[in-house]
């Protein structure tokens, strides 16, 4: 079984994404799927955050015509957010890792129905078709699993790929190929802002980071089969990738990044400017208590870091208007 290795090298961005990561595997090895010292993850249980059900764990076959004819599969397991701009809206789009699909990148590409609103974000001022943005990338045998605060199970396909990107920043923007109900997976809500605008402890006193997803190590992760997060400090990093000082392992690639802030613990007046801010940005009806927002997916580690509490993430402002543009249509 070949995990998404989380092992990643940011000073080749040039590179395709699964270059850069095979690179690494004759130095890994299994050493890094297993538990480091100073290791604080979490293992999710019923007490744990129930906006944790929006993490969802991600298993497609590397070869579809192997799936086809019936021979030995050959599985790849990631982590996606269910992602909402809207409180009680019905989630049927996720955001993953682009490395995480870049087995179905074909060689042709083709204009994306959200063209216009790609080159309106800050990865779009240097468009480059090379760059995989709209290259046809059609998702087979990708089964997603999303698991309730209640312990309900909902499975998905993974239907469509809007935009994918594996070299500068590694993110992929997908569809489900049919909602989930809101009562069942209660989506994440699109951050509002900046990451670093929603841990500004003057804002929003207490506001920390989690970074959540189905790490493959062969301890808390069981390979795959647990959801475990971490709660750190999220730093900075070169533009797009940003750096979480946190555990994670293979598997674990394209699960959420998010911040928690509660509106309660601010000041009368910023908690008012937050409330009108964000219902101007999202929609719904907010109100003075805590709320979780998605600020980005989980990438990967550097190799020479593989081994401490270092990984990074593709913050969200690197296509906001996009993503924001196919939360509206759907």
């Amino acid at each position: 079984m070949r995990y998404a290795v989380m092992c990643f090298v940011l000073a080749l961005a040039a590179l395709a994404a699964r270059s850069a990561i095979a690179g690494c595997q004759g130095n890994v090895g299994e050493e890094f799927l297993q538990e480091n010292d100073g290791d604080d993850r979490l293992v999710r249980t019923e007490s744990s955050p129930e906006w944790l059900e929006a993490v969802g764990r991600m298993v497609s076959v590397t070869n579809a015509s192997q799936a086809d004819q019936g021979e030995e599969k050959k599985h790849e397991l990631c982590s996606v957010s269910l992602l909402s701009d809207t409180i009680g809206k019905d989630g049927q789009i996720v955001v993953g890792a682009g490395h995480c699909v870049d087995q179905w990148a074909a060689g042709e590409f083709r204009p994306s129905p959200y063209v216009d609103d790609y080159k309106n974000t800050h990865a779009g001022e240097h468009y480059d078709r090379d760059d995989m943005y709209f290259s046809n990338v059609e998702p087979h045998h990708t089964s997603i699993t999303f698991t309730s605060s209640g312990g309900q199970k909902v499975e998905r396909q993974l239907a469509q790929i809007f935009s994918a990107h594996m070299a500068h920043q590694d993110y992929f923007i997908g569809r489900l190929d049919r909602p989930i109900p809101y009562s069942q997976i209660k989506p994440l809500l699109n951050s509002p802002a900046d990451y670093s605008d929603m841990l500004d402890q003057d804002e929003f006193p207490g506001a920390f980071a989690t970074m959540a997803g189905f790490s493959a190590d062969s301890g808390r992760g069981e390979n795959g089969n647990k959801m475990t997060y971490d709660v750190c400090m999220l730093a900075g990093g070169q533009q797009g990738y940003k750096m979480g000082h946190c555990y994670t392992y293979g598997g674990a690639s394209g699960g959420a990044t998010a911040v928690t802030v509660d509106l309660s613990k601010s000041d009368p007046e910023t908690a008012e400017f937050w409330i009108e801010y964000i219902e101007d940005t999202l929609n719904g009806t907010f109100e003075r208590k805590e709320y979780t927002f998605w600020v980005g997916n989980i990438v990967g580690s550097r190799c020479s870091q593989a081994k401490m509490n270092r990984t990074f993430f593709t913050e969200s402002t690197v296509h906001t208007r996009l993503l924001d543009a196919i939360l509206r249509d759907h």
